[in-house]
């Protein structure tokens, strides 16, 4: 599930900046500006019944200008269409939505939460059910 939100929201950092790169985790030694980092700074998971699960992931969206004179201008740009423009992805809520820049970078950062079901232990499950009613 982590590798289809964060293929969400590369998919919408294209949709809001269709000709700005997007990188996942790593920047390579020549990156090319201006572009996005998308980086998973933590994530928690939490045990439900059934064989459920809600895990929450805090991400990272860095931003790295290709301005030179006004890069405080552009982060802050850029800024305000994240902020507006991140409300879900993959049917996940974003919540606590912050950015800011330190040292001429963009920092967008959020968390998603979502719940999984272990498909294994809900197999299981089910067998049990089927053997207590035989």
């Amino acid at each position: 599930m982590q590798d289809t939100i964060k293929e969400a929201i590369k998919t919408k950092l294209l949709e809001l900046y269709p000709d700005y790169t997007v990188y996942d985790e790593d920047l390579p030694g020549e990156y090319q500006k201006p572009s996005f980092l998308i980086q998973v700074k933590s994530q928690t998971y939490t045990s439900l019944l059934q064989g459920n699960y809600k895990n929450q992931m805090m991400l990272d969206i860095s931003y790295y200008s290709n301005v030179s004179e006004t890069i405080n201008g552009d982060c802050l740009r850029v800024s305000n269409s994240l902020l507006i423009g991140f409300d879900s992805v993959n049917h996940c809520q974003i919540r606590n939505k912050k950015a800011e820049t330190i040292e001429k970078v963009l920092h967008f950062t959020f968390e998603i939460q979502y719940s999984v079901r272990k498909e294994e232990e809900f197999i299981k499950m089910q067998k049990q059910e089927v053997n207590t009613k035989l």
